[in-house]
């Protein structure tokens, strides 16, 4: 695939980076829902593209089961508690993991974080939308409050 957000070129690139500046804290979780899928979409991204999924499965000795680290275990529910269906994505991380090919990883992978990226600007659409409400009243509520202060200032001197 051509178009990977591990690349530079996923189909929200640019918000992408910029919410994940915004939203996701050096260390803990994030402080919002989205942030927080955001968050734990990147994490395993990260981890598969970058170390081959090293990071998110062990197995036992001579055993060819593999067990998932249970870092990565909580972000695949959170996901799932968010998106729904994480299966595909856990067997494309064990693909890889495996040494297998990551095209199918990309597949099950890039429509998830564009799915994620699409809640996220939602979401902040509406937080903004909220804060420069609030803002609104603010000033609609102080400008009032000065005007009737003038009013009652001038009555008192007439």
């Amino acid at each position: 695939m051509d178009n990977t957000y591990w690349n530079n070129k996923g189909k929200y690139q640019e918000d992408y980076r910029f919410y994940c500046n915004l939203l996701i804290p050096a260390f803990d979780k994030a402080d919002t829902i989205h942030g927080e899928l955001l968050r734990c979409m990147s994490n395993i991204y990260y981890d598969v593209l970058n170390n081959g999924a090293c990071n998110m499965f062990h197995t036992w000795d001579g055993d060819y089961e593999l067990y998932i680290e249970n870092h990565y275990k909580s972000q695949l529910d959170y996901i799932e508690s968010q998106l729904g269906s994480t299966y595909a994505l856990l067997e494309a991380c064990k693909d890889v993991y495996r040494d297998g090919p990551w095209g199918p990883f990309h597949r099950v992978a890039e429509p998830m974080i564009d799915k994620v990226m699409e809640i996220v600007i939602e979401e902040e659409k509406k937080r903004e939308k909220l804060q420069w409400s609030k803002s609104q009243l603010e000033t609609a509520s102080n400008g009032s409050s000065k005007e009737d202060t003038k009013s009652e200032a001038t009555k008192e001197t007439c």
